[in-house]
C-alpha cells in the first residue's frame, strides 16, 4: 500500500507537470492577429537582430499562418537559399494572392537572380494591392534604372516622393537618373535635397562635386570634396577629385598634395597615378611621370588612356617606336579614341608616312 501511495504521488506530479507544460505551450502560441502585428513590426524595423527575432517567433509559434510562411521564406532568403525562398513565396501567393509583402520579397529574390523584368512585375503587383508605399516605387525605379528605362525610373521616384517627400535616398536615386539623361541642373537639385535631409550623405556630396566640376564650377566642387573629408578624412576619392579640381584652377602644388594623399590611402588607385603622371610631366618631372604611367598599367593593363598619355611622353623623350606601340595598344583597347588617332597621325606624319597620317586624321574627325 505504501508503494502504491508513492507511485500515485509520483504520477500526480508527472500529470501536473505535463498539464503545466501543455498550458505553457498553448499559452505561447500566437493567434493570427498577434502574428500579423509581429510581422508588421518585423517588416518595418531596420534593426536586423530585432527583425530576425520577430520572424523566428512567428515561425515557431504561428507557422501555419501566412505570416509564418513568409517568415520561412525570409529565413531561406537569409541563408542564400533563393530558389527555395521563391518556391515558398509562390505557395504563399497562391494561398493568399492579396499578401502584397510576398510580392515584394519575391521581387528581391528575382533581383538577386538578375531577373529584373520579373522583379518589376512583382513590385507592380504589390503596388496594385498597396499603392501607398514609397519604398515599392523606389525599388521598382531602381530596377528600371538597371534596365536603362530612365524615364520610367524617374516616374517611380516622383511617385515615391509624393508619398515620402523627405526621403534623402529617393532624391539621391532620382539624381542619378537625371544625370544619366544629362539633366545636370536637375541632378544637382536632387543632390541638394539629399543633403538637406541627410547632411552626411557622402555619395551626394561626391556626385554633386563631380557635376559642379563638369560644368566648370571647380570652387563649388572643392567645397563638396572638403565636406566629404570632414565626414571621412580617409576618403581617397575625395582627395583625388579635389586634386583634379585644383589642377584645373592652376593650384598645381595643392593638386600634387591631394594626389599623394589619395595614393597613401589607396596605393592601387590607377586614375590617380594617371593624373599625377600628367601633372609631373607638366612640372618637368618626366621620369616621375613615366613611373606613374608604368605603375598605373601594372595595376590595370587595360587602361587605354594611360597608354595614350605614356605614348605622348615617350614621343617627347624621342622614343618614337615606343610611342607608336603605346598608341597602337590604346587604339586596340579603345578603337574610337579620337585623341590617340590625332597623336598617332602626327607621329606618322613626322616619320614620312603621309598616307597613314591622313587615315588617322580621318579617324580623328570621325570619332571626335
Amino acid at each position: 500500500c505504501n508503494t502504491l501511495k508513492i507511485n500515485m504521488k509520483k504520477l500526480n506530479m508527472i500529470l501536473s507537470l505535463w498539464l503545466f507544460c501543455m498550458v505553457s505551450v498553448f499559452a505561447q502560441k500566437l493567434s493570427e492577429e498577434e502574428a500579423k502585428k509581429l510581422f508588421e513590426e518585423a517588416w518595418n524595423t531596420s534593426n536586423d537582430i530585432e527583425k530576425e527575432s520577430k520572424h523566428k517567433k512567428i515561425l515557431e509559434e504561428a507557422p501555419d499562418t501566412p505570416y509564418g510562411l513568409h517568415s520561412k521564406a525570409w529565413f531561406e532568403m537569409k541563408k542564400g537559399e533563393i530558389e527555395l525562398s521563391v518556391v515558398t513565396l509562390d505557395t504563399l501567393i497562391q494561398k493568399h494572392p492579396e499578401f502584397w509583402q510576398a510580392y515584394c520579397s519575391r521581387a528581391v529574390c528575382k533581383e538577386s537572380q538578375k531577373k529584373y523584368q520579373e522583379a518589376i512585375q512583382d513590385y507592380t503587383k504589390a503596388i496594385e494591392i498597396n499603392p501607398n508605399l514609397a519604398i515599392t516605387y523606389n525599388n521598382r525605379g531602381l530596377l528600371k534604372y538597371e534596365l536603362n528605362d530612365i524615364e520610367g525610373a524617374i516616374q517611380d521616384y516622383n511617385k515615391a516622393l509624393e508619398i515620402e517627400p523627405k526621403s534623402a535616398q529617393i532624391y539621391y536615386n532620382r539624381g542619378l537618373s537625371k544625370y544619366k539623361i544629362d539633366d545636370i541642373q536637375g541632378a544637382i537639385k536632387d543632390y541638394n535635397k539629399t543633403i538637406e535631409f541627410s547632411p552626411k550623405h557622402i555619395s551626394a556630396y561626391l556626385n554633386r562635386g563631380n557635376l559642379r566640376a563638369k560644368i566648370g564650377d571647380n570652387l563649388g566642387s572643392i567645397q563638396d570634396y572638403n565636406k566629404i573629408l570632414t565626414i571621412d578624412p580617409k576618403y581617397a576619392e575625395a582627395y583625388y577629385n579635389r586634386g583634379v579640381a585644383k589642377a584645373e584652377l592652376g593650384d598645381l602644388g595643392g593638386s600634387m598634395k591631394d594626389y599623394n594623399k589619395a595614393l597613401e590611402l589607396n596605393p592601387n588607385f590607377t586614375h590617380v597615378y594617371g593624373n599625377r603622371g600628367i601633372l609631373r610631366d607638366k612640372l618637368g618631372n618626366k621620369q616621375g611621370a613615366m613611373d606613374d604611367y608604368n605603375k598605373a598599367l601594372e595595376i590595370n593593363p587595360e587602361f587605354a588612356e594611360i597608354y595614350g598619355n605614356r605614348g605622348i611622353l615617350k614621343s617627347k623623350l624621342g622614343n618614337k617606336q615606343g610611342a607608336m606601340d603605346d598608341y597602337n595598344k590604346a587604339l586596340e583597347l579603345n578603337p574610337k579614341f579620337a585623341e590617340v588617332y590625332l597623336n598617332r597621325g602626327n607621329l606618322k606624319n613626322e616619320s614620312g608616312d603621309k598616307q597613314g597620317a591622313i587615315q588617322d586624321y580621318d579617324k580623328t574627325i570621325e570619332f571626335n
